[in-house]
């Protein structure tokens, strides 16, 4: 599998490092690349709360068209991945606030990543409202979570 390279920001708050969810969305990737290496090749892609963007990032090196995106704070740090891991031709960063309208980014997604982009379950209902603006009959979602804000 391919090496990824990652700048984290621990000043950047919970956006700046990776959590503990991502193995298993980085395993499920990985199993479908092992079952067919052309598994990604041509799909849109899309990683919500991306933080880092290890997913969004991955899928690229995996042949998918990827969009990563987060708050616009966290975008600097996306970009600075996406150039480390050399696939600015297959991934971009965009700004996007859930349960704001979906601007400039081609829907429906073939597969919607979310893998531990939600601390405060107060905002459970936008990122909802951002999944489904999102998806389409077809769309694959990864939900990946673990519990880090007991208190909501």
């Amino acid at each position: 599998m391919a090496k990824i390279i990652l700048q984290t920001d621990p000043e950047a708050g919970v956006a700046g490092v990776c959590w503990f969810a991502y193995p298993r969305v980085m395993n499920w990737i990985e199993e479908k690349v092992k079952e067919d290496k052309n598994a990604f090749k041509g799909l849109k892609a899309l990683e919500l709360g991306a933080g880092t963007g290890l997913a969004g990032i991955f899928l690229a090196l995996c042949g998918a068209t990827t969009t990563i995106t987060d708050r616009a704070e966290i975008i600097p740090l996306l970009n600075i991945n996406i150039k480390l891991n050399n696939v600015s031709e297959l991934a971009t960063a965009a700004e996007l606030e859930w349960g704001e309208a979906i601007q400039n980014i081609d829907t429906p997604i073939d597969i919607l990543i979310v893998s531990d982009c939600i601390y405060n379950l107060q905002y459970g209902p936008q990122l909802l409202d951002s999944m489904k603006e999102l998806s389409g009959p077809n769309t694959r979602i990864i939900f990946a979570y673990s519990t880090r804000n007991k208190e909501g």
